[in-house]
């Protein structure tokens, strides 16, 4: 059974600073680098509401193209962190 390692990323205490500073954050690279597990790991590290949608989900994707505002708010509802993996799918 292969167990995984968290590596700790250099970046992460500075994109936590950043939170909460009112601008949207990317994260981007290439494959199989640790984009995901990275969000995942500042997600837990967080004490606010956190939604997650993986865009890799037709039913997540349907829901966020063409969306109306009243339809987003909805989805977000009272959460305060927004994780959109695989954003560029949509």
């Amino acid at each position: 059974m292969t167990q995984k390692t968290n590596i700790p990323r250099v970046i992460q205490p500075v994109i936590e600073k950043r939170l909460w500073q009112g601008k949207g954050i990317v994260i981007y690279g290439a494959r199989r680098v640790g984009k995901t597990t990275l969000a995942r790991s500042i997600m837990s590290n967080t004490q606010v509401s956190v939604l997650y949608l993986t865009c890799d989900d037709p039913a997540v994707r349907d829901s966020l193209t063409n969306a109306t505002l009243s339809s987003l708010v909805r989805l977000v509802g009272d959460n305060r962190l927004i994780v959109l993996d695989e954003a560029q799918r949509v």
